[in-house]
């Protein structure tokens, strides 16, 4: 399974979380999982955790995840399989010092050197 990783196909513009000044922006985040099918579309995701992070925003969130597709490998063994990813939003400065929402998307199991690896949530 760690062998068919998907790839993100593209990179449409992340929601913006609507956070207010007096929150720590560094300490705001979302993570999700979801699965991706062998046609690299997005199924079943679903919210894990998140900070400071309103229900409207989990939506936004939610939506972004549900509308983005992968390459996925072309391998036989690949074919039939559901690959769990995890995604994280995250809040950091752009180039010009103005908060952004970032997305990073992962899946659950990878290789590293040929050996089996968890990723951490």
């Amino acid at each position: 399974m760690a062998r068919c990783q998907p790839e993100l196909k593209e990179t449409p513009s992340v929601p913006t979380f609507e956070v207010g000044e007096h929150y720590n922006r560094m300490g705001v985040q979302l993570k999700a999982r979801f699965l991706v099918d062998h046609d690299g579309f997005v199924m079943n995701a679903y919210v894990t955790g998140g900070t400071v992070v309103t229900p409207e925003d989990q939506e936004a969130a939610l939506d972004y995840i549900r509308h983005l597709t992968f390459q996925t490998p072309t391998a036989e063994e690949c074919q039939t399989l559901k690959i769990e990813m995890i995604g994280n939003f995250h809040m950091s400065k752009n180039s010009s010092g103005d908060w952004i929402t970032i997305f990073d998307a992962h899946p659950v199991y990878s290789l590293n050197g040929g050996q089996l690896a968890v990723n951490p949530n």
